[in-house]
């Protein structure tokens, strides 16, 4: 992922200022057939749909152009089609061929070229080199939530929307809740400092079992070695599905919960999308942009700093500050959860 990163600020920069010049030749037509561009970030797409209904329900035609990994969240019935970036073929059928292009990404260079090339009118965040490939420049507001801050994006569409809560992600069926709490230890690997420690997630598990609950674990693939070493320290016995559902798979598992724990990850904003109360675990990041939403969702911050060391709009997704999170203790937790159950 850093490496990803350097790409492109090293030659989406460059590319940036080459492709400048198209923008001269763009032109605001009907504005009916819209691109959405999100090429990154499982979480962040779930907080994007929201604003991609209000937009749907309003009449536009929707695409979004997305990664493989992040396309699921997009196979909704409001989004007309989802174009791959892994798919060059394909997308290279629609150069300039869309009205709108509207750039979902909060830094990335790249993102903006795609948009420049595939939409005859862009729209962005204001921010970074970035924005002079922009036709109408939005602020991206960092002291409110995400989910709102994408609503904004679509305002000059003349969308006004106010969502009290996250769309619900496509299933074949929502399961009748059980008394099992999903647990979600792990984050994506370009976030490392949002983990909080393996004892504290075993001591949490046992006393939830203790109180008469079943504890599933859940993660991708990568987190299955950490919830291993999770379990080996119970107590009590617990399931472990870490890396053993697709992503679209996940989004009916995650339904059966009566109650979700997570780091501040991609699989928080699932579970509070399914209707699930969810508690997100904050330190370096901030619950002011990125908690739970929605109506009985909770989050326990404790902060090391006045302001977060993460700005995913300035692209500084990660700390090096990697003990923050050991503030947070088992009782914070457990005391916020007890709201819920």
């Amino acid at each position: 992922m850093n490496a990803q990163r350097f790409i492109d600020w090293l030659i989406g920069t460059f590319l940036v200022v080459l492709f400048f010049p198209i923008r001269l030749f763009s032109h605001k037509s009907s504005c009916r057939n819209i691109l959405f561009v999100k090429l990154w970030a499982i979480g962040e797409s779930v907080l994007t749909l929201p604003a991609l209904k209000e937009l749907h329900d309003r009449g536009f035609s929707i695409t979004v152009f997305c990664r493989r990994r992040n396309a699921p969240v997009f196979e909704q019935k409001f989004i007309d089609k989802v174009v791959l970036f892994e798919h060059p073929l394909e997308w290279g059928k629609y150069l300039f061929w869309f009205d709108v292009c509207v750039d979902g990404e909060p830094y990335m260079n790249l993102s903006a070229l795609f948009c420049r090339i595939l939409g005859r009118y862009v729209i962005g965040f204001s921010h970074g080199i970035r924005a002079i490939l922009y036709d109408e420049k939005v602020k991206y507001n960092d002291v409110q939530h995400v989910v709102l801050t994408y609503c904004d994006l679509v305002f000059p569409l003349g969308v006004v929307a106010k969502p009290k809560a996250l769309v619900k992600l496509s299933c074949n069926s929502f399961p009748k809740k059980e008394r099992i709490i999903g647990l979600a230890p792990g984050v994506a690997e370009s976030g490392r400092s949002r983990l909080w420690p393996v004892g504290k997630w075993a001591v949490l598990a046992d006393m939830l079992v203790d109180y008469g609950f079943d504890v599933c674990f859940v993660g991708s693939k990568e987190d299955s070695n950490m919830v291993f070493e999770i379990t080996g320290q119970m107590k009590n016995s617990a399931q472990n599905l870490a890396g053993r559902t697709s992503l679209k798979e996940f989004f009916c598992l995650v339904a059966r919960f009566c109650a979700f724990v997570a780091c501040d990850t991609g699989t928080m904003h699932i579970a509070a999308a399914q209707g699930v109360p969810t508690v997100g675990l904050f330190c370096p990041n901030t619950p002011v942009r990125f908690a739970p939403f929605g109506k009985n969702n909770f989050f326990v911050y404790k902060p090391v700093y006045k302001r977060p060391c993460i700005n995913v709009h300035k692209g500084i997704i990660d700390c090096s500050h990697h003990n923050h999170m050991s503030r947070i203790s088992v009782d914070d937790v457990f005391s916020v959860l007890r709201r819920i159950l």
